[in-house]
């Protein structure tokens, strides 16, 4: 599971946040699991609606720390602290 701050969750970028969802979505994930509709999905991926920081945090449950710096591809980006909880690093 991945934790991100609401700051954090809101730096990602629309074709990112499409990534992630496409990605969760292929590991099996329904969108019941995602607190979601089949239609909301359909319309997003049309490009009528885009990923909200609700779904996005939503996806991001189902995501291991490693599937998510394979996602992000930047993998000096998250750095996880043994409590579980993400911290950005610095320098």
């Amino acid at each position: 599971m991945v934790v991100l701050t609401p700051a954090e969750v809101a730096r990602i970028n629309h074709d990112m946040r499409l990534k992630i969802l496409e990605y969760v979505l292929a590991k099996g994930m329904k969108p019941r699991d995602l607190g979601v509709t089949s239609s909301l999905l359909t319309k997003i991926k049309h490009g009528y609606r885009s990923v909200s920081d609700a779904l996005l945090i939503a996806a991001l449950r189902f995501l291991s720390p490693d599937e998510f710096r394979a996602i992000m591809g930047e993998p000096e980006a998250v750095v996880l602290r043994p409590d579980g909880l993400k911290k950005a690093e610095s320098g």
